[in-house]
């Protein structure tokens, strides 16, 4: 697995709790009108996609699908400092190139691109 997809599964586990205690209820029903939603990552040297399920469930695969709902493109070492670091890292959103494919991509990435440190 590459370094990319490395730094992703190594923080599933925490966004999948947190979305387990935030799909409970109205606001859970809300949530899950988002998902599924994948998330492309792209360094100039390799690429990682993540793609949570209605469920919750993170799925990470070391190379880039089609039918994502963003891509993020940036140098290795600031993916690698976002992901690993998140809002703490010393990332500029300048120095993310975001596509948003879709509407709940763009409003899903919004919401969370301060926690993943984009």
């Amino acid at each position: 697995m590459n370094a990319l997809a490395q730094a992703l599964q190594k923080m599933a586990p925490d966004l999948e709790k947190e979305l387990a205690s935030r799909l409970q209820g109205f606001m859970g029903a809300i949530l899950r009108s988002y998902l599924p939603q994948t998330w492309v990552l792209k360094s100039e040297t390799e690429s990682a996609s993540m793609t949570v399920d209605r469920q919750g469930k993170a799925t990470i695969v070391p190379h880039e699908v089609a039918g994502a709902d963003v891509t993020i493109e940036a140098k290795q070492a600031v993916l690698l400092a976002a992901l690993t670091q998140g809002a703490s890292s010393k990332a500029r959103s300048t120095d993310f190139h975001v596509t948003m494919h879709t509407g709940k991509g763009k409003t899903a990435f919004e919401f969370l691109r301060k926690r993943f440190g984009f």
